[in-house]
């Protein structure tokens, strides 16, 4: 299925195309990982600042980031001289989302009431499809019972809490008789 192409994902696309045409994937995917946390939105602001100009915000980040992967540094570069390096962040994690995919990774998110069991959490990755599932597991008591499982956009919700509340809906919507109340 073709993705609609999104800023962040034209240029993360085009960038592991030329990375992996010159088989350095894996040194730009690192890179990127390295970079994301450093570059926030302070960072971006100040060297996408028009007092700063584009010549000095290359050479800043040329000079900031000499042990970055090459293709790396000529992206954010290229970000420079158009414009557009107040996408960076969201340039650098889909590259490293569009790579996980690449490799085969499925990141997936769930949600317990309480805390999951390793034994669960082996059942839930042989399900779901293998040795390369990273599962991230957060607890909500809130939920009563049960669990939430979240892979990409598709949200499977088995916890106590919506059952508790379809049936409320179902309860509260359902037809009811006259023959039921009593006639005076």
């Amino acid at each position: 299925m073709a993705q609609p192409a999104t800023v962040p994902g034209v240029y993360a696309e085009s960038l592991l195309a030329v990375a992996e045409e010159r088989g350095v994937i894996e040194g730009v995917v690192e890179s990127c990982q390295q970079l994301s946390p450093a570059l926030g939105p302070e960072v971006v602001a100040l060297l996408d600042d028009p007092r700063v100009g584009p010549a000095k915000a290359k050479s800043v980040l040329r000079t900031v980031l000499r042990e970055a992967h090459p293709l790396l540094l000529d992206l954010l570069c290229l970000l420079v001289d158009r414009h557009r390096l107040r996408e960076a962040p969201a340039i650098l994690a889909e590259i490293l989302r569009r790579a996980e995919q690449r490799a085969g990774v499925v990141r997936v998110a769930v949600t317990t009431a309480q805390p999951l069991s390793a034994a669960l959490r082996q059942r839930l990755i042989a399900a779901i499809g293998g040795q390369r599932v990273q599962l991230a597991v957060r607890e909500d008591p809130s939920l009563l019972g049960g669990l939430t499982i979240r892979i990409g956009d598709c949200l499977v919700d088995g916890s106590a809490r919506r059952h508790l509340k379809e049936m409320h809906q179902r309860l509260i919507n359902a037809p009811v008789a006259d023959s039921l109340w009593a006639k005076e």
